[in-house]
């Protein structure tokens, strides 16, 4: 069991003082040789580091040969004390306890597997046509929004997505959705539809649900279903956002 001692949690703020005000990240082992427990400060990979912190598999795997890994730690600089979604899912899915420091209040929060709510959306296998990004959308849209999304009875998933449709003018448009600008700012719940040129580059083959703070759920083709970090990747491939009307709050 983790002994978070004085020690670990000086060396911590040290290490998120030192990388103010981007975040700070990194793991806690226990050392093989010495049998203590200490930090392995971590590159942030992230394409925002003000905001997101990202370990390479690398330094993972490096952190890993010193010894057994039992936390992992970054900081927040701003108000927020709170852990995001993608800490929660990734909490849950590395089994490992999640540690938060705050540099302005100088407090600590934890996250243990235990503790963290299973997402019921995430780590599921891509199927087409059972569990892809369509059926994730219409899953999210109606235990978290109360929102009926349907597709055409004869809708032909592998022929269709091959040969593409204008998926808002045959199906979303007669269900309540408009479709906004790319630019729009983002509202919780709303969809992102995607375009890929090696699949199609006439019309969007992939949906995303945007979580709020930065953050889209989706199912990859050929992956499991997971929270991303909306970066310039996922906005660079958007071609345009799905709000229900029910949910149009700041758009007329």
């Amino acid at each position: 069991m983790l002994q978070f001692n004085s020690q670990l949690q000086s060396k911590i703020k040290e290490e998120s003082i030192k990388h103010s005000p981007k975040e700070c990240c990194g793991f806690i082992y226990f050392d093989k040789i010495t049998y203590k427990f200490d930090i392995f400060p971590c590159y942030n990979h992230a394409e925002d580091p003000f905001n997101n912190f990202i370990i390479s598999p690398r330094d993972y795997l490096a952190c890993s040969n010193l010894g057994k890994i039992t936390a992992c730690y970054h900081s927040h600089c701003n108000d927020n004390l709170q852990f995001s979604e993608i800490d929660k899912a990734n909490n849950n899915t590395y089994n490992i306890l999640y540690i938060l420091y705050n540099i302005k209040y100088d407090k600590f929060n934890f996250l243990n597997p235990s503790n963290s709510k299973k997402n019921e959306y995430i780590g599921k296998p891509f199927i087409l046509g059972k569990s892809d990004c369509f059926t994730l959308m219409q899953k999210y849209a109606k235990n978290e929004e109360n929102i009926d999304i349907s597709f055409p009875k004869d809708f032909d998933y592998p022929r269709d997505l091959k040969e593409v449709q204008d998926l808002y003018e045959c199906n979303f448009k007669n269900q309540g959705f408009i479709k906004l600008d790319k630019s729009t700012k983002l509202q919780k719940s709303d969809g992102l539809m995607m375009m890929f040129p090696a699949i199609s580059d006439k019309y969007p083959t992939h949906a995303a649900v945007y979580l709020g703070d930065g953050l889209i759920l989706h199912q990859p083709f050929n992956c499991f279903s997971c929270v991303n970090i909306y970066d310039n990747f996922f906005k660079k491939h958007t071609s345009y956002v799905l709000r229900h009307r029910s949910l149009n709050y700041g758009t007329g």
